[in-house]
């Protein structure tokens, strides 16, 4: 049997899922909590300021590329030339006896 409070929980949760909330439980840095609060409620406010911070996040959050990506997308210059300039002399190591 469920009792009133489970029940609102329930009750509760239901409707958040049908305006698309989804329950969300993360760690952080106490020093952190309150800004991460901050965030999760400007992010579900929908407000033009949302999705500005939304932007923003995705592009600080995104993955940076590699010098060499960069020169490939950027430059005309052919293969051979960009493999020379970012390979590493190939290092056997030392030899040991066993």
């Amino acid at each position: 049997m469920k009792t009133p409070r489970r029940s609102a929980v329930i009750t509760h949760r239901r409707q958040q899922k049908a305006k698309g909330i989804v329950r969300v439980e993360v760690h952080a840095v106490a020093g952190d909590a309150a800004l991460i609060r901050e965030v999760a409620a400007e992010l579900r406010s929908g407000t033009r300021r949302a999705a500005e911070v939304r932007s923003l996040l995705r592009r600080s959050l995104r993955p940076k590329k590699s010098l060499r990506e960069l020169l490939v997308m950027d430059l005309d210059i052919p293969d051979d030339v960009i493999d020379k300039a970012f390979s590493r002399p190939r290092d056997l190591g030392r030899k040991i006896d066993l």
